[in-house]
């Protein structure tokens, strides 16, 4: 016995179907990518003008940072001592000047002995040896009422009124600034030691002392 056969034919339908990115509305294929990639963009080019803000700023830092080793490398550092006793010790400088009676003493009201002003002078750190007397600025603002500044002694103390001991380390001598035989004030006095290289690097001190 045969069994009859029953043929049945289905057939689908397929609609087209159009692929689009996850959010985007029927009919934009890829516009939700679109719009990201361009945000995206935005957002880098908002970092690139953030980066070169930042730049500008770094820049600005440099240039700062180079101008103050510029000014470091000119500068020189400066120390001084006073010894107004020094012609106590006998040294040439105190006896050299026959005409003004200077005598083995330490400088005070009673006579008008000149002294040294010993000098450091170092940059960054280094001695700075090998300077010559006129790189040696001195000047005495301030004295006792009615008294007579100081100067550097580079007659009346002889050819040894400068001295480099090496080492960056210098004497200076220094007089009344009038040579008339009168004798120093007692009182304070001030002023200032400016030291100049010869890459013309400069640096000074304050140069004060008393006398009774």
């Amino acid at each position: 016995m045969k069994l009859p056969i029953i043929s049945s034919i289905v057939l689908f339908s397929v609609a087209p179907t159009a692929f689009s990115a996850p959010g985007t509305p029927p009919g934009q294929p890829f516009q939700g990518v679109v719009e990201e990639i361009t945000e995206e963009i935005e957002q880098v080019k908002d970092q690139i003008n953030d980066l070169e803000t930042d730049l500008g700023s770094l820049q600005g830092d440099v240039d700062d940072i180079a101008n103050d080793v510029s000014s470091l490398s000119n500068t020189l550092e400066v120390q001084v001592v006073v010894h107004t006793d020094a012609c106590a010790s006998v040294p040439v400088q105190c006896g050299a000047d026959a005409a003004d009676e200077h005598t083995y003493e330490a400088a005070s009201s009673s006579n008008h002995n000149p002294f040294p002003i010993r000098i450091l002078v170092s940059k960054n750190g280094s001695p700075v040896s090998g300077l010559s007397a006129s790189q040696f600025d001195y000047n005495n603002s301030f004295v006792p009422a009615g008294g007579t500044s100081s100067s550097k002694c580079d007659v009346e103390c002889g050819p040894s009124w400068f001295q480099d001991a090496g080492h960056g380390v210098y004497s200076v001598y220094v007089d009344r600034s009038s040579n008339d035989g009168e004798n120093w004030d007692a009182g304070n006095y001030a002023g200032m030691v400016k030291v100049t290289d010869t890459d013309g690097a400069n640096g000074s001190a304050l140069v004060s002392f008393s006398l009774e």
